[in-house]
C-alpha cells in the first residue's frame, strides 16, 4: 500500500513538474512573441544595459512611436556614448523630421567611431541630397559603395541624386544597376518609368514594364504604368485588358475602374 501511494505521489509529482515547465515556457514564449513584452521585460531586468534601449527604439520606430523613438535611442546613447547605430538612427529620425544640423551631427558620430560603417556613410549622403549639398552626398554615396560594392539601396539614391542634379541619363544608368543588384526594388523601377513618361517615351515604358515584370509579376504598379504607357500610345484594347486583370485583383482600387472606363 505505502510502496503505491509513494509511487502515486511521485507520479504527480512528475506531473506537478510538468505542468510548472509547461507554464514557464508558456509564459516565455508569450514574452518572445511579444517583443515589447520582451524589451520592457528585459529593462526591468538590466536598466542600463543600452542594446535593450536601442531595441525599443527599433521597434517604436518600426511601429512610428517616434516620440518613444527619440527617448530610447538618446538613453541608449548616455549609456553608451559610442553605439555608432544608435548615434545613424537618431540621425535619421532627426533627418525624417527636417533636422537636418543634429541629423549630420549624429551620423558624422557614428562613422567617426566606425569608418568603413557603409550604412552610415548612405544616411548621410541621404541628409546632404535634401539639404541640396549635391557634392558632399556624392561623396558620402561613394565611401558607402567603396565599402559595400553590392549595395542596390544605395546605388538606387546614388541614382535619385544624378536624377536632382539634372542628368537623367546617368540617373537611368544608375537605377538599372539597382535593378540589376535586386530585381525586385520597385521604387527604381518606378523611378524609371517616370523619367521615360516624362519624356513621353512610352514605347522604352513597354519595354522597361516587360522586363520588370520579369521580376515582379503581377505588381499592380508596374501593370497600371503598362496600361496607361497602351493607352498612350492608343493601344485601347491592351491597356483595358489589363485594367481588367488589375480590377479583378484589386476591386477596391477606384483608380483601376475609372481608369478602365476611359
Amino acid at each position: 500500500g505505502c510502496r503505491g501511494v509513494s509511487r502515486k505521489l511521485c507520479g504527480l509529482g512528475i506531473v506537478v513538474t510538468c505542468v510548472l515547465l509547461a507554464a514557464r515556457t508558456h509564459q516565455r514564449s508569450s514574452y518572445w512573441a511579444n517583443e515589447h513584452l520582451l524589451f520592457r521585460s528585459a529593462l526591468r531586468v538590466v536598466p542600463g544595459n543600452a542594446k535593450v534601449h536601442y531595441n525599443i527604439a527599433r521597434l517604436a520606430t518600426d511601429e512610428g512611436d517616434r516620440t518613444t523613438a527619440f527617448q530610447f535611442y538618446r538613453q541608449a546613447i548616455e549609456l553608451y556614448p559610442e553605439y555608432e547605430a544608435a548615434h545613424m538612427n537618431l540621425g535619421n529620425l532627426y533627418r525624417d523630421e527636417g533636422k537636418y544640423e543634429l541629423a549630420l551631427k549624429h551620423l558624422k558620430k557614428a562613422i567617426e567611431i566606425h569608418e568603413d560603417f557603409h550604412t552610415a556613410w548612405m544616411n548621410l549622403g541621404i541628409v546632404y541630397a535634401a539639404m541640396k549639398n549635391h557634392a558632399e552626398a556624392l561623396v558620402c554615396y561613394q565611401r558607402a559603395l567603396q565599402r559595400q560594392k553590392h549595395y542596390p539601396n544605395c546605388v538606387f539614391n546614388l541614382g535619385n541624386l544624378y536624377n536632382d542634379m539634372g542628368n537623367a541619363s546617368l540617373a537611368l544608368a544608375t537605377w538599372n544597376e539597382t535593378v540589376r543588384q535586386d530585381p525586385q526594388h520597385i521604387k527604381a523601377w518606378n523611378n524609371m518609368i517616370n523619367v521615360y513618361d516624362n519624356a513621353n517615351r512610352q514605347q522604352e515604358i513597354l519595354v522597361l514594364t516587360h522586363r520588370a515584370l520579369g521580376h515582379l509579376p503581377d505588381n499592380p504598379t508596374i501593370l497600371s504604368s503598362r496600361a496607361t504607357a497602351l493607352a498612350k500610345l492608343g493601344r485601347f484594347l491592351d491597356a483595358e485588358q489589363i485594367y481588367a486583370q488589375l480590377v479583378h485583383a484589386h476591386p477596391r482600387v477606384e483608380k483601376y475602374l475609372q481608369n478602365m472606363g476611359v
